[in-house]
């Protein structure tokens, strides 16, 4: 997940972000840290509550990109409208000159259209009515760890065979 001081990839920037790799249940890579956009400018503050002052300390994009790409590279990318997230990620790399592609994601909001018959998709929606734990909204720790129990009760109405059930899921 990411938190972003706007929602256009030419203009905004990521702030904070939160990627954690897993395998049967097992976090085997984590990358999470605020992050100093560069140029520093700070949006939406009303939305994540992250003010400029979180920001000063925190490592620009640059120094966590390596660290991102290692995590992701020959992963299924999972996220709750994850082109959003794939979009910015592949800007912010761009932008550094690092070269970066996710063929295949899998978006736990058109999955969660599948499976169940809700009003609202929203992560905190689906929290809600799931009855996920929930209580950090908008920050990305938090949100990754909604979206995977969120992930987890899909499967468990989808019940996929493979990944690739999961790619070509459209409501």
């Amino acid at each position: 997940d990411l938190e972003l001081t706007g929602l256009h990839t030419d203009t905004g920037r990521v702030i904070e972000v939160c990627i954690e790799r897993v395998r049967g249940g097992v976090v085997e890579a984590r990358v999470a840290s605020l992050v100093r956009p560069e140029p520093f400018v700070v949006g939406n503050a009303h939305v994540h509550g992250i003010n400029p002052g979180d920001l000063a300390g925190a490592p620009p994009f640059s120094a966590l990109a390596d660290s991102i790409v290692a995590a992701l590279s020959g992963a299924i990318f999972v996220a709750h409208a994850a082109w959003h997230d794939v979009d910015f990620l592949a800007a912010e790399l761009g932008r550094i000159g690092v070269p970066f592609a996710v063929p295949h994601y899998v978006d736990t909001l058109s999955l969660s259209r599948r499976a169940f018959a809700l009003k609202s998709h929203s992560l905190v929606s689906l929290c809600r009515s799931l009855e996920i734990p929930h209580d950090r909204a908008d920050r990305a720790e938090a949100d990754v760890a909604a979206m995977r129990a969120v992930f987890e009760r899909i499967l468990g109405v989808l019940r996929p065979a493979t990944a690739r059930d999961l790619w070509h899921v459209r409501v």
